[in-house]
């Protein structure tokens, strides 16, 4: 880059007074958000007639537009759940009061409501789809604590949202509640890009007719209901 005309010079007064700084101006501005690079040689020589040691460094012009954050995506959905949960375990028909441990597979249809927010780029509202991976905790491991539980259950993890296109939208994250497994009141975390903090209503309804055949036990859902309001 060519130098404005009088540099480089030694800066702000000259030799006599001691300086040892050497000054450059380019001949043009610099551009905005641009990255620069020093490199000195040993053509550039010291007071006493010496050769300084070169070196090279980078900077960054000021000017960068940052990108901002969108705003969260808020509103209320209701929407139709399909969904199978499978106790790898399995569940007995006998009163036991070890935990038992599942997951939830969630497909969600139907969907009517209104939403506003920043979505990920390339998707679009309102929200027309999405899939649940959560994992459920029952109280005990028998069957009767899916129809009549001894305690409470406990379900975590996550649904991600799509637009009517199948592009991905964001997801709403959900910490260990303890509900009843019948149904109850979930929370999405504050963090979340969608619905964060909103109330989410998980209405199932388990099919326990094949509950205690033992082994592996996978139950369906054929028509829950998810409702989401702030």
């Amino acid at each position: 880059m060519a130098p404005r005309p009088g540099y480089p010079r030694i800066v702000p007064y000259n030799p006599e007074a001691g300086e040892h700084v050497i000054g450059f101006q380019p001949a043009d501005d610099l551009g905005p958000c641009r990255w620069y690079e020093v490199d000195t040689t040993d053509a550039l020589i010291d007071a006493r007639g010496q050769a300084v040691t070169p070196a090279v460094w980078r900077f960054q012009t000021s000017g960068c537009q940052r990108p901002s954050v969108p705003p969260p995506i808020r509103g209320t959905l209701v929407c139709d759940a399909t969904a199978t949960v499978t106790f790898p375990s399995g569940l007995i028909t006998a009163p036991n009061a070890k935990p038992a441990h599942g997951r939830v597979d969630v497909e969600l249809t139907d969907y009517v409501g209104g939403q506003t927010g920043g979505q990920r780029m390339g998707s679009s509202l309102p929200i027309a789809g999405g899939v649940g991976d959560l994992r459920i905790t029952l109280d005990g491991s028998s069957c009767t604590d899916l129809t009549q539980p001894s305690g409470p259950a406990r379900i975590r993890g996550r649904v991600r949202w799509r637009d009517a296109h199948g592009k991905e939208i964001g997801t709403s994250s959900i910490d260990a509640d303890e509900v009843d497994p019948r149904g109850d009141m979930l929370t999405v975390t504050p963090r979340a890009r969608v619905f964060p903090s909103h109330a989410l209503a998980w209405r199932i309804a388990l099919d326990v007719g094949g509950c205690g055949a033992g082994g592996r036990t996978t139950l369906t859902v054929s028509s829950g209901k998810i409702t989401v309001w702030p």
